[in-house]
């Protein structure tokens, strides 16, 4: 492994980086696309807004990095070490993180819709608003982290730790209890519509009170 020096934060242009080490280093804006960064050592790294669009971060070690606000679309994170991660509010659209560990990983708002979550470790992760339509999660690891997901005609669903997203409108449960009507109405649902999805917020809500979900 060899380590790479930055200075001022910036970069020039490598094929590859494949097993430096990159370890704290300052990415942040930095354009990685179409670079091999297989087997690197990012421990807490500042990636937040770095270009990681297809690059192949397989088998890495992004432990404790900041990539939030990321765009990491159709990137390859299989296998990573992700663990206490911040990728609250990125992009991960179609992104391939089977078999990666994200234990303690901040997901906060991030969106994974279509990603290959196959085998991934989300012990104790943040996953509050987090988007996972068309999201594979065979064999993930959910343990200490609650999703209740639904499609109930309309709109994508789902529901974790007291949040309650549909469609775009994400709320406190709290929140949806009062406004249900009203939310339905202001996105066009129709009446039969509103009290389908009524009743699915209200059965969730059973659930909490219940011990069931948190």
């Amino acid at each position: 492994m060899h380590k790479i020096k930055f200075l001022e934060g910036s970069i020039e242009h490598f094929s590859t980086l494949k097993g430096a080490d990159l370890s704290y280093a300052d990415l942040s804006d930095v354009d990685l696309r179409g670079t091999d960064l297989r087997g690197t050592d990012l421990r807490g790294a500042y990636l937040r807004y770095a270009k990681l669009r297809g690059t192949d971060l397989s088998g890495a070690n992004l432990s404790g990095a900041c990539l939030r606000d990321t765009d990491l679309r159709i990137t390859k994170l299989r296998g990573t070490n992700l663990r206490d991660v911040d990728l609250s509010s990125a992009y991960l659209r179609y992104t391939d993180l089977s078999d990666a560990d994200l234990r303690g990983a901040d997901l906060m708002g991030a969106n994974l819709s279509g990603a290959d979550l196959r085998g991934a470790d989300f012990s104790g992760a943040d996953l509050r608003g987090v988007e996972l339509r068309y999201a594979d999660l065979r064999g993930a690891d959910l343990f200490d982290t609650t999703i209740i997901s639904f499609q109930l005609g309309k709109h994508f669903g789902f529901y974790h730790e007291g949040y309650l997203k549909i469609g775009c409108q994400g709320h406190p449960l709290s929140y949806w209890l009062r406004n249900t009507v009203k939310i339905g109405k202001d996105n066009d649902y129709n009446e039969s519509q509103i009290v389908i999805y009524k009743k699915q917020i209200e059965l969730i809500s059973e659930l909490v009170k219940q011990g069931e979900i948190k």
